[in-house]
């Protein structure tokens, strides 16, 4: 299983250096999901494309530097700080994601940040933004 996390830990960075909305969805068994603040309820792999899609529309120099990676048997924890121009302002954010994985792909994945200064350089209520997001996601 270490191989496997380890091949994951790669296979994300790598979607980082350059990321797309079809990239993300890669890390994605079929039947995964994945929830990230302030959404309702978990969105499912079928949408990942979808949300990366509309995030990279409002941070289009969205990046992500990974500072620790660590997993246990199928348990993967990234330790992380985010970049990105965000209604003309560079701001940064510090989080983590732990992926559960199934054959080297995530069948689970949550992120864990405060999503509070992306809200605020967008002027956003932090109750609504990203609520409507996995909304209309998940549509």
């Amino acid at each position: 299983m270490a191989e496997s996390a380890e091949l994951f830990v790669e296979q994300f960075q790598e979607m980082w250096r350059a990321p797309t909305p079809e990239g993300f969805a890669a890390l994605f068994q079929e039947d995964g999901h994945f929830k990230h603040p302030e959404m309702p309820q978990p969105l499912p792999a079928s949408a990942a494309q979808g949300y990366m899609q509309a995030v990279l529309e409002v941070i289009p120099d969205l990046s992500l530097r990974l500072r620790h990676a660590a997993h246990t048997d199928d348990v993967v924890m990234l330790e992380w700080t985010q970049s990105g121009t965000v209604a003309g302002q560079a701001i940064n954010w510090d989080g983590a994601d732990r992926f559960t994985l199934h054959d080297g792909l995530a069948v689970e994945g949550v992120a864990y940040f405060d999503p509070r200064p992306v809200l605020a350089a967008l002027e956003i209520d932090p109750g609504e933004a990203l609520s409507q997001l996995g909304s209309s996601v998940n549509a």
